[in-house]
């Protein structure tokens, strides 16, 4: 049994969000990975219009 690393990831805002969202996804895909939290801690100017999967939510 590996022991899972629990990361937390801090979004600035300032990003295209489905980059941002591929970034995560990638780095919760490695073997020894357990994303639990996502946090924007920045604005959020970059998501108005966004038509991605996360922004529909």
């Amino acid at each position: 049994m590996t022991n899972l690393t629990k990361m937390l990831c801090l979004v600035d805002g300032e990003h295209y969000l489905p980059v941002t969202q591929e970034a995560i996804d990638t780095l919760n895909n490695l073997e020894q990975i357990d994303i639990t939290a996502v946090v924007f801690i920045g604005g959020t100017e970059k998501l108005r219009g966004c038509s991605c999967p996360v922004c529909k939510r």
